[in-house]
């Protein structure tokens, strides 16, 4: 009897941690956003100025003002890069619904220059 109660009892409490671990919670993100396309524009990047240089990708990001204050409906944010997990696929087709984490850029070129640290898509 003693040993059928161990045993139980073991069994019970190896259902117990193994439901603990295999409980997987999904990653939480920033802001809801979408990549909405790609800065083609030719403009020359100067040297001393790189705030200037073209590319990186335009990001609407949900609930957060416009980062330039005065248009209701822009919201446009932009990234020079991706992280380098994001896997875009070879045929970009936009807008792409993504989760991000992101922050300002450092360099300050304006409020709309962000980093993203973490993406997903949604």
């Amino acid at each position: 009897m003693k040993q059928l109660l161990t045993s139980i009892l073991f069994a019970i409490s190896v259902f117990i941690t193994l439901t603990i671990v295999s409980c997987k919670k999904e990653k939480q993100y920033m802001n809801n956003a979408e990549i909405t396309g790609i800065d083609n524009s030719l403009r020359v990047c100067q040297v001393n100025d790189p705030c200037s240089c073209p590319g990186g990708f335009f990001i609407h990001i949900d609930n957060v003002p416009d980062p330039n204050g005065n248009c209701t409906f822009c919201k446009v944010f932009k990234a020079m890069q991706l992280p380098k997990d994001f896997d875009s696929g070879n045929n970009l087709q936009f807008p792409i619904a993504v989760k991000i984490d992101w922050k300002y850029d450092s360099l300050l070129c304006d409020s709309s220059r962000i980093v993203i640290t973490s993406i997903a898509r949604r």
